[in-house]
């Protein structure tokens, strides 16, 4: 498996410049809404990627002539919608020689079966098909109407709209070194930690090429067509992963974890450890019961995970999981929700 351990340039622009066209995709509330829709605790996986992710979008927004690029020739058509932004990230991810200062000159059929072969899932294409053979591949492809339309209109003229598209890549990619160069010391530390196998890595062909993102934090796209596989992974994807394992532990544990704080003596003993940690004896004078029946209710709180031990002097404390307690009232909104 080939492992790059640097962002895409090219990719990574075209990313910032559509949060930048949309910039409430950027915003906190957006991203935490995205995120509670998967299950999982949005402000937690916020307040992971959150910082570094604000920055670098806003360092790249200030160095970025809004004016002058947005202005240009087709910059709504690339980034006025959602849908195309991903077949757009993904093609030009793969072809960085096309934006490359004295590169190769464009070809048109290049760009043709590039995007093609992009929507196609089930096979690859060789030759250019017609306009006909195109319209029926969108047709097929599952696509949405307002995309087949873009698509169409991309792939009867390529040439200049890619070479207009390159043109603002260029003029921005001063702007997205600004952004990279602003947070080089987290960025860094999440490029050397990449990938993470337990996740999407492990299930890869030794083939497979991947690339690390930060614009899009918690994308995953794994690519397979008829010659290789190749994915772009979010640099906090194994956050998005360790949240959702910990949504389905919870939801597992929940009856249980219900069943046990149902009991008055377990009610009570984790409502005196919500005022502060306390021993056993302390947990016995207060709840009136005895020392050995303290530690039975701490068996099944245990259990639960809804206490954990801690020494201290000699003694063994008892202390609230705040953390599951939130979860259990997070999974039951999340279960009955109107």
């Amino acid at each position: 498996m080939t492992i790059r351990t640097e962002l895409n340039p090219y990719l990574e622009t075209l990313g910032l410049l559509y949060l930048s066209a949309h910039p409430e995709k950027a915003s906190r509330s957006f991203l935490v809404s995205e995120a509670n829709e998967l299950g999982i605790d949005g402000d937690a996986l916020y307040r992971k990627f959150g910082p570094v992710h604000k920055r670098y979008v806003s360092a790249f927004q200030k160095q970025w002539n809004h004016e002058e690029i947005s202005a240009m020739d087709d910059f709504d058509f690339f980034f006025d919608t959602d849908d195309w932004i991903p077949s757009l990230l993904f093609v030009c991810g793969e072809h960085p020689h096309w934006f490359a200062p004295n590169g190769s000159p464009l070809q048109e059929e290049e760009i043709i079966l590039a995007f093609v072969n992009q929507i196609l899932t089930d096979r690859t294409v060789t030759k250019v098909p017609s306009l006909s053979e195109l319209l029926s591949l969108l047709e097929q492809s599952g696509l949405s109407t307002a995309l087949c339309w873009k698509m169409t209109l991309l792939l009867q003229s390529p040439l200049p709209r890619i070479r207009q598209l390159i043109a603002i890549v260029q003029a921005s990619l001063s702007a997205y070194q600004h952004a990279s160069e602003t947070i080089a010391l987290p960025l860094g530390k999440l490029l050397a930690a990449f990938p993470h196998t337990k996740y999407t890595t492990s299930a890869l062909e030794d083939t497979a090429v991947l690339t690390p993102v930060l614009v899009f934090p918690a994308m995953e796209a794994i690519v397979t067509d008829t010659s290789r596989t190749y994915g772009y992974v979010g640099l906090f994807v194994k956050d998005v992963y360790r949240m959702l394992e910990q949504a389905r532990r919870t939801q597992q544990n929940l009856l249980p974890a219900l069943k046990a704080i149902s009991d008055s003596s377990k009610f009570a003993i984790l409502r005196s450890l919500q005022v502060s940690p306390k021993y056993n004896l302390e947990l016995a004078s207060e709840c009136n019961l005895s020392a050995a029946t303290i530690s039975h209710h701490m068996n099944a709180l245990l259990a639960c995970d809804l206490v954990h031990v801690e020494k201290r002097e000699g003694k063994v404390y008892y202390t609230l999981q705040r953390e599951t307690l939130q979860r259990m009232i997070d999974a039951l909104q999340s279960v009955f929700s109107l």
